[in-house]
């Protein structure tokens, strides 16, 4: 088989562009990959619950935003527990966040203990400077009740 560069002249645009998207859609990079976000089984449970409508992620890495649809895994395991759609983001300071904002997330009892608990999630200092997405989702799908979550 010729190398890719090779392949320009031999086929047209539009066998072309098929070739790439499939290409793109098994390397993760195509339209059609859905994005997993982990968490650990007890915040699982409040999401299933209905009690936890939203996370924070810092440095987002996959360009969550609104309209996409997720799937939600337990961090120790990867078990799929929840399929979502995200309805609204914002991005913020960790140390700037009101009320509004943090309806939905679980509370901690310091500012300094969410600091801790954040730096141990992500392996980086995180401070009331640290930039935060404060994403919103509904739930679309979950697993029947009799899940070990």
């Amino acid at each position: 088989m010729p190398a890719p560069q090779k392949l320009h002249g031999l086929i047209d645009k539009a066998t072309a562009a098929t070739i790439m998207g499939l290409l793109g859609e098994c390397s993760g990079k195509g339209s059609n990959m859905r994005k997993t976000l982990k968490f650990k089984s007890e915040l699982a449970k409040l999401i299933l619950s209905g009690q936890k409508t939203s996370t924070w992620r810092l440095w987002d890495d996959k360009d969550l935003k609104a309209g996409d649809t997720v799937n939600f895994v337990t961090k120790e395991t990867l078990e799929h527990f929840a399929t979502v759609q995200i309805t609204e983001v914002a991005e913020w300071r960790l140390g700037s966040l009101s009320e509004e904002e943090k309806f939905g997330h679980e509370r901690y009892a310091s500012e300094d203990e969410m600091y801790k608990i954040f730096s141990g999630y992500y392996g980086k200092e995180v401070n009331s400077n640290t930039p935060v997405k404060i994403i919103w989702f509904e739930l679309l799908k979950d697993l029947p009740k009799s899940t070990s979550i």
